[in-house]
């Protein structure tokens, strides 16, 4: 048998409705001006368990994880906003540590693989110019 998920998906305003009808809070106004869309998806029961098992550990109704998702992996629009929003995940997610090493791994490759014996990233000058 087949599950089914009904949900009221706003594309233009960015907030969903779960089967209660009460409004998912946590989504800005991103347009105006643009009609809702209503999905019915019909979701094998695998993933309709799936679905719901990760809306519930997010704490979320199920329309507003599928709408997150929908948004999350369908193409932006606009590339820059993509852009900013992986930049930002990265900002969010980022381990200081590990981004640390990382520069100071960039910093001597770049150094290391130089044509010139001049450094292009010299000691004396770390914390001033780079």
């Amino acid at each position: 048998m087949v599950g089914r998920l009904a949900a009221i998906v706003s594309l233009g305003r960015r907030w969903a409705r779960c089967p209660t009808r009460q409004p998912v809070s946590g989504w800005s106004k991103i347009g105006s001006g643009v009609e809702d869309m209503t999905l019915t998806l019909n979701l094998p029961p695998d993933l309709e368990s799936r679905l719901q098992n990760e809306a519930e550990r997010q704490g979320l109704p199920a329309a507003a994880l599928t709408l997150r998702l929908l948004d999350q992996h369908l193409p932006s629009k606009n590339p820059q906003e993509e852009l900013a929003r992986l930049l930002q995940s990265w900002i969010v997610e980022g381990d200081a540590q590990e981004q640390q090493e990382t520069g100071e791994y960039l910093v001597r490759s770049l150094d290391e693989d130089r044509l010139s014996d001049r450094s292009l990233f010299p000691a004396e000058l770390k914390g001033v110019t780079w």
